[in-house]
Formats: C-alpha cells, sequence, structure tokens
C-alpha cells in the first residue's frame, strides 16, 4: 500500500484550469458538454485529493501503529523473559522447599522413633522398678514375717527380744 502511495505521490498533477479552449467555432451542445465533463474532471480531482490527503493520514497512522507495535513487542518480549525467569526461579526454589520437607520429614521421623525408643526404655526401667519395689515388698514382709515368728518363740523361751523398731526399711 505505502509503494503505491509512494507512486501515486510521484504521478505529475494534473492541472485543475482548463486547457485552452479551441476557437469560436464549436457547437454550443459540444461547448456544454465539453464544460460539463471539465466539472467532472475538476470534482473528481478534488475527489482525488482528497483520497491522496486519507491515503497520507492512514499511512501516517499506519507508521506510527507498526512503530508502537515494535515497542509493544520489544516490552511483550521483555515481560515474557521476566515471566520466564520468575518461573525459574519458582521451580528452584520450588525443588528447594521439597527437598527442606523431605529432610524435615526425615528428621522428624527419626527424632519420633528416638523419642518412642527413649519411651520404651523408660517404660522398661518403670516396670523393673515396680517389680523390685513389689519384691522389696513381698521380702520386707516375709522378715517381719519372720521377726514375729521369732518374737513369738522367743517369749515361749523367756529369752528378751529386742525391741520392735518403727520402721522395718531402717533396720539393718
Amino acid at each position: 500500500m505505502v509503494a503505491w502511495l509512494l507512486a501515486f505521490r510521484r504521478t505529475p498533477r494534473r492541472s485543475t484550469e482548463s486547457p485552452p479552449s479551441p476557437g469560436p467555432s464549436l457547437d454550443p451542445s459540444l461547448k456544454a458538454d465539453l464544460d460539463e465533463a471539465r466539472r467532472q474532471l475538476a470534482a473528481r480531482s478534488a475527489q482525488l485529493d482528497f483520497t491522496k490527503e486519507l491515503l497520507l493520514k492512514r499511512t501516517e497512522d499506519m507508521d506510527r501503529l507498526a512503530a508502537e507495535q515494535t515497542a509493544m513487542a520489544s516490552r511483550l518480549d521483555e515481560a515474557q523473559a521476566a515471566a520466564d525467569r520468575w518461573r525459574g526461579e519458582y521451580e528452584q526454589v520450588a525443588t528447594e522447599l521439597r527437598a527442606e520437607r523431605a529432610r524435615f520429614a526425615a528428621e522428624q521421623t527419626r527424632l519420633s522413633g528416638e523419642l518412642m525408643r527413649g519411651t520404651l526404655d523408660a517404660s522398661q526401667r518403670a516396670h523393673e522398678m515396680l517389680d523390685s519395689m513389689r519384691e522389696l515388698l513381698r521380702r520386707t514382709e516375709e522378715t517381719n514375717a519372720l521377726r514375729v515368728e521369732l518374737v513369738d518363740s522367743a517369749q515361749s523361751w523367756s529369752v528378751p527380744a529386742r525391741p520392735r523398731l518403727p520402721c522395718p526399711h531402717l533396720q539393718s
């Protein structure tokens, strides 16, 4: 379109003035037809001038829009590059986050296992201590029963018995 417009610009302008009239020997109807043709040519010439100006304006608009499109394409490329960069950074951070979560889960599992083992060990020790305490209580009761028997048999023999201590755990 621009090439056609340039070609249109290079064409020589037609004169809007009427050519010199031929001699006075013309027929009046022919002269009227000639004047009508000249008016039509002048009107067409005005239309062509208007069209030419319109095309020039449209060409300027097209050139401006092409420049704007180029600028927008450049900005779009920059935005796309930034989005790609952000996407890459996001993927990197997401990968690091997944790895950190996996490490955290492994550490949590390890600590839970240690806590469970510690709890089981403490529970086993507590059961052992309870069993020891029960055994100690049983032996203390046996010792007290033997003392009672000893005191009873000593009284039957008339041997003075040792005084009984108030707390059987403190006796030696």
